[in-house]
């Protein structure tokens, strides 16, 4: 199996008197056949299944899962992470995306990578979110899996933007780096971006049940 290392970055982000502090987290996937786990700092794991298309999400101090991404403790933040991009959103779900492929390139981390730029305009908000991508063909990661697990569970603005451009980006993304910029009458909050940069990638031997729910834990219920 493999073993991905992503590092997170998210700065500080102000909005009036609210600050939401710095983040600095390390995100541990791993990936099998036709399976695949994210664990986050926050003691939550998330499970996918590829063959069947679905996600889990396990809670391991509370030992219950649920089904899906939704949180079973209301509101909050969701499973992976803080969602920075949540409240756009719901106030703008219209993106209008253009990807485009460059002829920079450059080795990061050891990985041969090529820049792609995606720019998603919210027109009704005033805002551009700007996503520089670095992505390589020199490992075999299946991104279609990989792609598919952060969306899930990693909350970040560049996968959940996507429109038909998106599918264009290939390769496995090394390092990502979103800037959202907003013309003076918007009102959104200073410092919404964020960075995540593959640091390790390499195969081990994961134990039995790696990717299964663990034994014990239960399905979550509003009855609880």
């Amino acid at each position: 199996d493999t073993l991905i290392k992503l590092v997170q970055h998210t700065p500080t982000i102000e909005f009036g008197a609210m600050v939401i502090p710095e983040r600095n987290d390390t995100i541990l996937i791993w990936l099998g056949d036709n399976k695949a786990r994210m664990d986050a700092v926050n003691g939550v794991s998330t499970l996918y299944d590829a063959e069947t298309d679905s996600t889990v999400v396990v809670y391991h101090k509370f030992e219950i899962y649920t089904h899906g991404l939704q949180s079973p403790f209301g509101g909050g933040e969701p499973a992976g992470g803080v969602d920075l991009t949540a409240g756009l959103a719901a106030l703008n779900p219209t993106f209008i995306t253009h990807v485009e492929k460059t002829s920079e390139s450059q080795l990061i981390n050891g990985w041969n990578c090529v820049r792609w730029v995606q720019c998603d305009s919210m027109p009704m908000m005033g805002a551009v979110l700007l996503t520089d991508t670095w992505t390589t063909e020199d490992t075999k990661v299946d991104f279609a899996v990989y792609s598919k697990l952060l969306a899930a569970g990693a909350n970040r603005p560049a996968m959940k933007a996507g429109s038909e451009e998106q599918p264009k980006i290939t390769g496995l993304p090394i390092l990502t780096v979103v800037e959202i910029r907003a013309d003076s009458t918007a009102a959104l909050p200073t410092g919404l971006g964020s960075r995540d940069e593959i640091v390790l990638i390499q195969e081990v031997q994961t134990p039995p049940g790696h990717y299964d729910i663990p034994a014990g834990y239960e399905l979550f219920s509003s009855n609880r």
